[in-house]
């Protein structure tokens, strides 16, 4: 699952939930912390107090700090952003991931997930240029690696 400060509400308990079962891998930012409800103090109309909040079965709060994904990557919201208008207006998954070789073909299925992410750095290093998905591209190099380790099905 893909997460970023855009994600909220009961979604962000719900993904707690079942990162706690160990029933997804989540990767991203984290999320944006709203799932508390509020309500206005009559005598000041300008002050809010909490009148409920959503929490996983850990009771944990996900309140103002939101959900932390597993694999949790420093992504500025505006780059974050720049990648969703891109696909948007048609750029492909395959130009915002920028995961090929040089001949084209896709990644070839490494044993690890520390592999493809040096291979990632490396190749990032020499080529900054475009519009990159971060979130989106080390979601793709973990299901390349959970793939090649035979923890999930080929397409």
């Amino acid at each position: 699952v893909l997460t970023n400060n855009e994600t909220a509400g009961p979604l962000e308990v719900l993904l707690a939930e079942l990162k706690d079962k160990g029933q997804i891998i989540t990767v991203g930012t984290p999320t944006a912390g709203k799932t508390g409800s509020f309500r206005r103090v009559w005598e000041t109309p300008s002050l809010y107090v909490l009148s409920g909040e959503l929490r996983p079965a850990s009771g944990e709060s996900l309140l103002e700090d939101g959900f932390i994904p597993a694999v949790r990557l420093d992504v500025p919201a505006g780059k974050d952003r720049e990648a969703y208008l891109a696909m948007e207006e048609g750029e492909s998954l395959k130009a915002l991931i920028q995961a090929e070789n040089d001949t084209g073909d896709p990644p070839p299925h490494a044993g690890s997930l520390d592999s493809l992410i040096a291979r990632d750095e490396e190749r990032r290093a020499d080529d900054e240029d475009g519009t990159v998905d971060t979130i989106l591209q080390r979601a793709y190099f973990i299901a390349v690696a959970l793939r090649s380790m035979g923890k999930i099905a080929s397409p």
